[in-house]
């Protein structure tokens, strides 16, 4: 279950005391560094590299295509994008939830962080101020970017100003004049000013995309080597991050060989226990196929299931030597071999297998998955999912099809899933084969178990006697915010009659 977090705003004696007392004791120090990036002390600039400690009253700068990673001493990680100005306004951590305490203010830029000790033991001490709202969180990863006249998307256009966030893990508050407003896991939103109210996106916006928060580093233990920033290191690595809750620096740094080694050699060992902790994480998935059987007829068919991420590594070939934590990280490894589609909708995923020589299988693999949800499913009220998209249909004659398909209703008292827009799979004629389109009308319901089950209502055009169509479907994403469906049908079409299966994976979200 995610922690609901209430901010109760920060005490004027801890401002106070930020603005006043500056600890010579190191709060933390940095990790990595790419390109340009400085620390002011005392009216004093200097360049920072690898191990620099970061003391209460710097103000971290970050230059133009530069980005800077820091850990502070309560184990939390904090990402710095290009042309970002931090300042560690109060940070205490001595193990004492009553008085430790981290306040930061973000000045300008963008950061991407995952709150350590301090967040998890007393939300009330911990904040980022910024110009639009204080932002309080525990135990959880999310990304800041505040624009005021600096900022534009990747194709130049121009970002309003003000806040931009989106929360990975756990949950967030924002607390301005006009109140305050919470934010849960995969939500994002947008704050104008002081004065306004935070307005939720249903799409992260681009802004917060910033490969430059992961970057390549080497050690400066010798003293002469510096970082840089590498475009094809950055698109790899950034490819590869997790919104797993048990990984911390490896989910942040996304287990960059030089920067693991060059930490561990100052005898830090980050991220280990989580990355062992993290192949126990499960990826939920579904599957639409169809199967010549022993008599030369096809069948439909489908299949789910909930396996490890350690399962799915030693029985997934092109898994085996492949580095992943959840259902994200899992499709980039998998889009290395087969096609598979990140533009995910509401945390769902989904490929295609083409058969395999030899393969009985020869409409292939239709494959739907997401993270196996982390809290328990509601018992009351009902959820609307609207479609997001799927794989593109095959059949048993080897044609590529077209589906469409609306909105699901879930009606988690019953346990029963119902069309509320049909949902239809087409193929068009070929010079062998006459057209065939099959419906599966509004109001066609099934439970909400995660079990093959099929729909006898099935209507079809091109068809001859009665078809039917198999389904299999999982809530999945970690809040269950989608529904990841496998779709097999099956009738006889042609004279002579034969069997034809059509096989496909949708994709729904809230």
């Amino acid at each position: 279950m995610t922690h609901k977090i209430i901010w109760t705003g920060l005490t004027a004696s801890i401002l106070a005391l930020a603005q006043t007392t500056a600890l010579a004791q190191p709060v933390g120090r940095v990790l990595a560094v790419a390109g340009n990036a400085s620390i002011e002390r005392g009216g004093q600039a200097q360049a920072i590299s690898f191990g620099t400690e970061v003391q209460n009253g710097d103000v971290l700068a970050v230059g133009d295509r530069s980005a800077v990673q820091v850990r502070f001493t309560d184990e939390s990680i904090m990402a710095l994008r290009a042309n970002t100005q931090l300042k560690v306004q109060d940070f205490q951590y001595k193990q004492n939830a009553q008085s430790d305490r981290s306040v930061m203010a973000l000045i300008k830029g963008g950061l991407r962080t995952i709150t350590g000790l301090i967040g998890k033991n007393n939300a009330r001490s911990y904040g980022i101020q910024t110009s639009t709202a204080t932002v309080g969180i525990r135990g959880t990863h999310f990304t800041l970017v505040a624009c005021n006249n600096d900022c534009a998307n990747a194709d130049g256009t121009a970002v309003p100003n003000g806040l931009f966030g989106g929360v990975t893990d756990g949950r967030i508050s924002l607390t301005n004049n006009t109140g305050e407003a919470e934010f849960d896991q995969q939500e994002n939103f947008y704050l104008a000013s002081m004065d306004s109210v935070p307005e939720r996106l249903l799409t992260p916006p681009s802004i917060l995309l910033d490969r430059a928060l992961v970057v390549r580093a080497k050690s400066s233990n010798a003293g002469d080597e510096t970082a840089s920033v590498d475009t094809k290191t950055e698109a790899r690595i950034s490819d590869q991050m997790s919104n797993s809750t048990k990984l911390t620096l490896i989910r942040l740094l996304a287990s960059d060989p030089q920067l693991l080694r060059a930490a561990m050699a100052s005898g830090q060992y980050p991220g280990l226990v989580d990355a062992v902790t993290s192949q126990n994480n499960r990826v939920s998935y579904v599957q639409g196929s169809g199967e010549v059987v022993t008599d030369g007829a096809f069948i439909a068919a489908t299949e789910s299931g909930s396996p490890t991420v350690k399962q799915l590594r030693s029985e997934v070939d092109e898994l085996h030597d492949k580095f992943f934590y959840d259902a994200e990280s899992l499709a980039v490894q998998m889009k290395k071999t087969f096609q598979v589609d990140t533009a995910k909708g509401s945390g769902v995923y989904w490929t295609y297998r083409a058969p395999g020589v030899g393969s009985s299988n020869l409409v292939g693999t239709h494959i739907a998955f997401g993270d196996t949800p982390r809290i328990d499913l509601p018992t009351t009220g009902t959820v609307v999912y609207n479609y997001a998209g799927g794989t593109t249909p095959t059949d048993s004659m080897g044609r590529t099809g077209v589906i469409n398909a609306g909105r699901l209703s879930v009606d988690f008292q019953t346990r029963q899933v119902g069309t509320l827009d049909p949902i239809a799979m087409g193929f068009a004629r070929t010079a062998t084969a006459g057209a065939v389109g099959y419906s599966i009308p509004t109001g066609t319901t099934w439970n909400l178990a995660t079990t093959e089950q099929t729909l006898s209502n099935v209507r079809c055009v091109g068809c001859n006697g009665t078809p039917t169509a198999l389904i299999n479907g999982r809530i999945v994403g970690t809040t269950g915010v989608g529904y990841a469906a496998g779709l097999s049908s099956l009738s006889s079409v042609g004279t002579p009659s034969v069997k034809h299966v059509g096989a496909a994976a949708l994709a729904f979200g809230r």
